[in-house]
């Protein structure tokens, strides 16, 4: 997936005949169908679409990356998980997205104040997006919390029943078996991502470990406790430094000894394996692990690049 073919697509589902359909993702974990006014259900759709069209066109300035290469110093920049990699707790949107009936919510078995989460599926049944907002408490105004009350002709009349707000806002994007993340502090605080990345750093330490290029690990293990670090440091894996640390160790220990940042900031012992006891070196590690650290082929200078991709992306 990338930006180009996710603009088209969102592009040639909206020259189809569509339509839309709400759902209540319930606390339980059930999804309930709702049942919407054609008005209502026009209105819900024009609204979706246009922030869609908004966060998602040829010219918005963002672009697109797998979920791995998650960074918080990167800029306009959304995240996606493919069929894959998803993660317990979004993967049930594919099955969702699969799954063909639902019961509807009936006020009779659920409240509205049950609800976690919005699904919006937009297409038909050939093709359709479905998005993923999270219900904030403040968008459910509950009857019995203060009195609410509504203009009718030249009266007003209290409202006999709770509220509930649908903002045109939304989180997750699923087109195409891909999940679009547009809001990562719904992906990493309600949905735990966190602990996702914390697992994943402390499977990735063991491939630095088989690497020997290390005096030891505690350093490395106490500062990717910080989720910050642990995302730069599972970002790295897919650096090719890692590949010249397996099969030519000697030329990243002479760049270490040379670069004006490393030989500074970086201590290695007298078998030249890399120490790392503070944090800073920690963070200097992992921006070489990263390979940050450039020289311009036009000036000769040399660069912390804090994020870049290659021309092959």
């Amino acid at each position: 997936m990338d930006k180009e073919i996710l603009v088209k697509s969102l592009v040639d589902l909206q020259k189809e005949t569509i339509g839309i359909e709400l759902y209540f993702l319930l606390k339980s974990g059930d999804i309930k169908l709702v049942e919407l006014e054609d008005e209502l259900s026009n209105k819900l759709q024009n609204q979706f679409l246009k922030e869609v069209n908004f966060s998602f066109n040829e010219e918005a300035n963002f672009s697109l990356l797998e979920i791995d290469k998650l960074d918080d110093e990167r800029a306009n920049t959304y995240y996606y998980f493919d069929s894959q990699n998803m993660y317990e707790k979004v993967s049930f949107i594919l099955k969702f997205a699969k799954k063909d009936t639902h019961d509807k919510f009936s006020t009779k078995d659920s409240k509205l104040s049950d609800i976690g989460a919005f699904l919006i599926k937009i297409g038909n049944q050939d093709k359709n997006i479905i998005l993923y907002k999270n219900q904030d408490g403040f968008n459910l105004l509950k009857k019995d919390t203060s009195i609410k009350i509504f203009q009718k002709g030249e009266f007003f009349e209290e409202v006999e029943s709770d509220i509930l707000s649908i903002t045109s806002s939304f989180d997750f994007l699923l087109i195409d078996e891909h999940l679009i993340i547009k809001n990562l502090k719904t992906l990493e605080r309600t949905l735990s991502y966190t602990d996702v990345i914390h697992k994943k750093a402390i499977s990735n330490i063991e491939l630095i470990k088989t690497l020997n290029f290390l005096e030891n690990l505690d350093g490395l293990e106490k500062h990717l406790k910080t989720t910050r670090l642990a995302k730069k440091f599972n970002k790295a894996q897919t650096s090719p430094v890692i590949k010249i640390i397996q099969d030519d160790v000697e030329r990243v220990i002479e760049f270490i000894k040379k670069h004006p940042v490393t030989k500074s900031k970086l201590k290695l012992n007298g078998d030249d394996k890399l120490i790392l006891d503070t944090k800073i070196s920690v963070e200097i590690f992992l921006k070489l692990l990263d390979d940050d650290y450039l020289q311009s082929e036009l000036t000769k200078l040399l660069y912390d690049s804090r994020s870049k991709d290659g021309l092959n992306d």
